[in-house]
């Protein structure tokens, strides 16, 4: 079962290559998949088993007669039934795959995904391998959750450009249409309206189309001056939007701060915020072994390039640690990353 890599997450400059699935929808037995839940369940494999009869033979009988100088005749004997042919046992059934084949990058992954709470991925904007990372935590959360609701930290504004490209056929015009609003084309390049975050819009396109879990995406920046404000109005929205789904939904959200404000790691105050709506939440702050990002130093656009980012080099793979140390937030950590430019270059 193959898996095309969504053509965002690929080179950042030259021609854009044709347009790929980050997921696939498997079939078995020669027919699409119907009825897997957002959990995977028991499976239960009916098999028949063979049945058969046994021969039959009615006894020769004779009626006594009713005149005694007239006997009646006997009566034929009956003909043995045929015995019934045994019943073949029918073929065990396959057991089910999962509906949506979701990558597999990150180790320890299914700890961070449990329902009924909120995820918040704490990231500074700018690299190709967080979105691309992210599009797969929401894959595998949608096979887990009865229904999901995912935050992304773009401009409340453009919640219309958005919608409309993810319930579109995700083409060329589609995406023409959303790189128009004044967001893609803005002067602040911070690394949001970048070539990766457009590549994880068309990964959540692909994953609606597919119709296997309820995902509902909702914008968290309010554009409030106050960066509170602004997380305070994030977690509204999201708690907002988790009523509206209903009982059994978790959420993810990718929240975006240049600067975090506050907070002794360096994180927002979402999860804060959260708390007071008594809703359950789960930091993961990602953390990367060095190379490029994409960012404006001193919040100046005229600064805004690529420049290298130091890191620290926590082994081969991605993972994910819920509890590095004691108290302290999870850690994502991505490995080697590289900086994503503005989708306006591209």
């Amino acid at each position: 079962m193959g898996i095309l890599t969504n053509t965002f997450f690929k080179t950042p400059l030259g021609p854009r290559p044709p347009s790929g699935s980050l997921f696939s929808k498997p079939e078995t037995c020669g027919s699409k998949l119907v009825g897997v839940g957002a959990r995977y369940g028991l499976v239960l494999v009916v098999s028949c088993l063979a049945l058969s009869c046994g021969y039959g033979y009615a006894d020769e009988w004779v009626v006594e007669p009713q005149d005694p100088k007239e006997p009646t005749e006997p009566t034929e004997p009956t003909e043995p039934t045929e015995p019934t042919e045994p019943t073949e046992p029918t073929e065990p059934t396959e057991p089910t795959e999962p509906p949506i084949d979701c990558p597999v990058t990150v180790d320890g992954l299914d700890g961070a995904l449990e329902s009924d709470r909120v995820l918040l991925v704490a990231d500074k904007p700018g690299t190709f391998e967080v979105p691309e990372i992210v599009a797969e935590i929401v894959c595998h959360g949608l096979l887990q959750a009865e229904s999901l609701v995912f935050g992304l930290d773009l401009p409340i504004s453009e919640t219309a450009a958005v919608e409309d490209y993810l319930y579109s056929a995700g083409g060329e015009d589609d995406l023409a249409r959303l790189s128009a609003s004044p967001f893609w084309y803005r002067e602040m390049q911070d690394g949001r309206s970048s070539v990766a975050v457009a590549g994880l819009l068309e990964s959540l396109r692909e994953l609606i189309s597919l119709d296997v879990t309820p995902l509902e995406v909702v914008l968290l920046d309010g554009e409030q001056d106050d960066p509170l404000a602004r997380d305070a109005s994030a977690a509204d929205r999201i708690v907002d939007a988790l009523a509206q789904m209903g009982e059994g939904t978790s959420a993810i959200a990718l929240v975006h701060r240049p600067e975090a404000p506050g907070g002794e790691h360096g994180l927002t105050a979402v999860t804060d915020f959260l708390y007071d709506h008594s809703v359950d939440s789960e930091v993961l702050e990602v953390t990367h072994g060095g190379g490029t990002r994409w960012t404006c130093p001193r919040d100046d656009p005229s600064t805004c390039d690529a420049y290298t980012e130091e890191g620290e080099n926590l082994g081969p793979s991605r993972f994910v640690d819920l509890e590095p140390v004691h108290d302290a937030p999870g850690l994502l950590f991505v490995g080697p990353v590289n900086a994503s430019p503005p989708l306006l270059s591209y």
